[in-house]
């Protein structure tokens, strides 16, 4: 089982979305998927997140426009096989340790967590 799934909820940031998309493929934590996931998207976010060709990278465009960031959220989890679910938006970066710092922390205590940062 793959420890993180990363959801990255998009709509039409073809533009905009390489440095996120980039670091998350930067993390120092390698144990992850990148699920990106369209709101019906119409532009070229779709060749943009295909053209990085990472086995570590999904790519799905919904079908219909949902118009609020918790459609691609659900769709992303119900594709996830993670452990635990990192929510990355489409126009934020993470440092290059945010999911090892997030692993460090799970990975010291029994104890369930919810981590916002």
């Amino acid at each position: 089982m793959t420890t993180f799934s990363v959801i990255m909820a998009t709509y039409n940031r073809g533009r905009h979305i390489l440095p996120s998309i980039q670091s998350v493929l930067s993390q120092t934590c390698r144990d992850f998927e990148l699920l990106v996931v369209g709101d019906c998207c119409t532009d070229d976010t779709a060749d943009v997140v295909r053209a990085l060709a990472s086995p570590q990278i999904r790519w799905l465009n919904l079908p219909e426009h949902g118009g609020s960031q918790a459609f691609p959220n659900n769709a992303g989890i119900e594709m996830s096989c993670g452990r635990y679910i990192a929510y990355l938006g489409h126009d934020d970066i993470w440092a290059a340790d945010n999911l090892q710092a997030l692993a460090d922390l799970f990975g010291n205590s029994p104890q369930s967590y919810f981590v916002v940062s």
